[in-house]
């Protein structure tokens, strides 16, 4: 999964999924050689957890 289909859906920019990761609020992401963030299952539960809690605020 792509870091840009994620920052849509939470209406955020890619640059702040990398905050995300370097809070310690996702596990660490895995890169790909040309230096992409590789997203998981876990990662895409983990923003969908924060976009809940956000419209719950």
């Amino acid at each position: 999964m792509n870091g840009i289909e994620i920052a849509k859906k939470m209406n955020i920019s890619t640059s702040a999924l990398g905050h995300y990761e370097s809070w310690g609020l996702i596990p660490k992401v895995v890169r790909a050689e040309n230096g992409y963030r590789l997203y998981t299952k876990e990662h895409k539960a983990y923003f969908d957890v924060y976009v809940l809690l956000a419209l719950h605020n």
